[in-house]
């Protein structure tokens, strides 16, 4: 029996990724994977948290999270009186 392999040769035309796009990337897989486990620790603290108390714990752990990273950044701006109806 004669067999013949043949290779083809595929060449796609794939954009160059920035750093700022690699970035954009990683941040929105992890804050998904961030999203996706809150239901999953919901499930497993269900018995010790009440649903209000997760809902606290949650928002001061982002708090603790950005403001940090915030702070760091220099990304926080003032507000104008215009800007406040």
């Amino acid at each position: 029996m004669l067999s013949t392999i043949i290779v083809v040769k595929m060449k796609f035309n794939l954009p160059k990724l920035s750093n700022k796009t690699i970035s954009g990337i990683f941040w929105i897989t992890l804050s998904a994977l961030f999203f996706g486990s809150y239901g999953i620790w919901s499930k497993l603290m269900a018995g010790s948290f009440g649903d209000f108390s997760q809902g606290w714990i949650r928002g001061l752990l982002i708090v603790l999270i950005l403001v940090p990273i915030g702070i760091y950044k220099k990304s926080f701006k003032r507000v104008d009186r215009n800007d406040i109806i």
